[in-house]
């Protein structure tokens, strides 16, 4: 028979609390785990990302001295129209 100072009943409810300890912890330790992953997948898509931009911003850069150059070599030949045409 367990009664109240019974050193059984003690056992058992240590082993009781430690067992429900290590469930709850179990279970925040996968959450925390699936969270760690998904941080790690945004990182990786960030970095992706950020290459893609950085290519992105050189095209840009590049096309914006295309479309200048263009654009010179345009007024250029149009000065040059202009000039043979008046004289």
């Amino acid at each position: 028979m367990l009664t109240k100072d019974s050193s059984e009943l003690k056992e058992l409810i240590k082993d009781f609390v430690l067992q429900l300890k290590e469930e709850m912890l179990g279970s925040l330790v996968l959450r925390i785990e699936k969270v760690e992953s998904e941080l790690f997948d945004k990182e990786i898509e960030n970095g992706k990302l950020a290459k893609e931009i950085e290519t992105l911003g050189k095209s840009l850069k590049a096309g914006r001295v295309d479309i200048s150059h263009n654009n010179l070599v345009f007024s250029t030949t149009r000065i040059d129209q202009y000039s043979s045409d008046t004289f």
